[in-house]
């Protein structure tokens, strides 16, 4: 399952990759963040409204695949990955904020019930269910959230 959830954000980054995808970010990374918090952690350990959350920031056609659900806002600044009760990804373009990790973990330790480690990737519980978290800059951003088997 782990190789699974991988492969697939592996393939949300290459599918971010192969769009014509605008330059690295100058935006502050704090709107990719945002979406995220809303998207996965407002919405954890089901992730059920998340698709509503992800519409609010821009990612309006979420596609049903049927083991996953995945999306893009029209400018390609940002994507969703939601796989109920599962996983839930955020990806963006590179951004050049060399602190974004830190940040990311400023994040996930304000929604958590547990304090994640100083490095990815991390464990928490969010919502009653243990998750990992890992953040990847490799191609793009991808914020990631997988949950564990308790």
């Amino acid at each position: 399952m782990k190789l699974t959830s991988l492969a697939i954000v592996a393939l949300t980054l290459s599918a971010c990759a192969s769009r014509t995808a605008p330059a690295p970010s100058t935006a502050a990374p704090n709107a990719s963040l945002a979406a995220f918090e809303e998207v996965c952690l407002r919405t954890a350990p089901s992730f059920s409204g998340a698709k509503a959350a992800a519409a609010r920031h821009g990612i309006t056609d979420v596609q049903d695949l049927g083991f996953t659900h995945m999306g893009m806002a029209k400018d390609n600044s940002i994507g969703v990955q939601i796989k109920p009760d599962t996983e839930c990804v955020i990806t963006t373009p590179s951004q050049k904020a060399r602190d974004l990790g830190k940040a990311f973990q400023q994040v996930i330790a304000r929604n958590a019930e547990t304090p994640p480690a100083a490095r990815f990737p991390t464990k928490a519980r969010v919502g009653g269910a243990m998750f990992i978290f890992q953040h990847d800059r490799q191609g793009g951003e991808a914020f990631v959230m997988l949950r564990t088997k308790d």
